[in-house]
C-alpha cells in the first residue's frame, strides 16, 4: 500500500484511503467555494459604496459648481 499511496497512514486499506482523500477533497473545495463568495460580497459592497461616492461627487460638482483643475 505505501509504494503505490506514499501519503496513507501505516494499516490503512485502500478503500480507507480513497474515502480519506475524497472527503479531503470535498473540504477543500467547500473551503475554496466560501472563500470566493465572501470575496464577492466584499467586490460588491466596493462596487455599491464607490457608487455612491461618485454620483455624490457629481452631484456636488453639479450643483455647488465645483470646476475641475
Amino acid at each position: 500500500m505505501n509504494w503505490n499511496n506514499p501519503d496513507a497512514y501505516p494499516g490503512e486499506s485502500e478503500d480507507e484511503y480513497i474515502a480519506r482523500k475524497n472527503g479531503e477533497s470535498q473540504s477543500a473545495t467547500g473551503l475554496m467555494f466560501v472563500v470566493s463568495k465572501v470575496f464577492i460580497f466584499v467586490l460588491k459592497i466596493f462596487a455599491v459604496f464607490g457608487v455612491f461616492l461618485y454620483t455624490g461627487n457629481d452631484l456636488d460638482h453639479l450643483y455647488v459648481g465645483i470646476s475641475e483643475g
